[in-house]
């Protein structure tokens, strides 16, 4: 498996507790949820003390993490939020209209056998091969539990993250057009990228 230099790929070890850092890194800035739960800080807060670290998988160097990689695999994905997180921070009845637009996303995401929910580099270390790590480590591990296929969503003006898809044999399986809600996100074109792993 192909690694940028000095870094390292992985899951949190067993026993091993998140530092505040990869805390925050992970339960934040999820462009698609915008509309419905707002900025960083917010997805941040309500997000923090729910994530499955199973389905998270990290990129570090030296000791620091600097992007991670979320998915869903088995309907199991990376937050395991219950209503009382939204409705303890937008209050009841707006807390529980938001939950239920977050759970009618979150569908979505659990069709597939395995869905590449999020992939980050921290803004320093981008253009580093640590975006191609992580692919490739979630590639290996759906590989390895025997999945048919996996995929992922890209914003259609995401050239950058439409050509590093391609590279690792992802295709174009569905344009999606989001003419309504699409106004509150950086883009109103989502595309839907697939990845055949063994034939069924």
């Amino acid at each position: 498996m192909n690694q940028a230099p000095g870094c390292s790929i992985g899951f949190l070890e067993k026993g091993e507790k998140p530092t505040a850092a990869e805390l925050n890194l992970v339960s934040s800035g999820t462009a698609a949820l915008r509309f419905c739960i707002g900025n960083e800080e917010t997805q941040s807060r309500v997000f923090i003390k729910s994530i499955n670290w199973n389905r998270v998988i990290l990129a570090r160097e030296n000791g620091m993490t600097v992007g991670f990689l979320s998915f869903f695999q088995d309907g199991s994905g990376p937050f395991n939020v219950c209503r009382s997180a939204f409705t303890s921070e937008f209050g009841l009845i707006s807390g529980v209209l938001r939950f239920c637009a977050y759970k009618a996303l979150e569908k979505r995401c659990t069709l597939p056998e395995c869905y590449g929910y999020k992939l980050a580099v921290t803004g320093g270390m981008r253009n580093k091969g640590f975006g191609s790590s992580m692919m490739a480590y979630w590639i290996s591990h759906a590989s390895a539990a025997g999945l048919a296929s996996i995929e992922i969503e890209v914003f259609g003006k995401n050239t950058k993250a439409i050509e590093l898809y391609t590279s690792f044999g992802f295709f174009e399986a569905r344009k999606i057009n989001l003419k309504i809600i699409g106004r509150s996100l950086p883009d109103t074109t989502i595309i839907r990228m697939k990845k055949v792993l063994r034939a069924r």
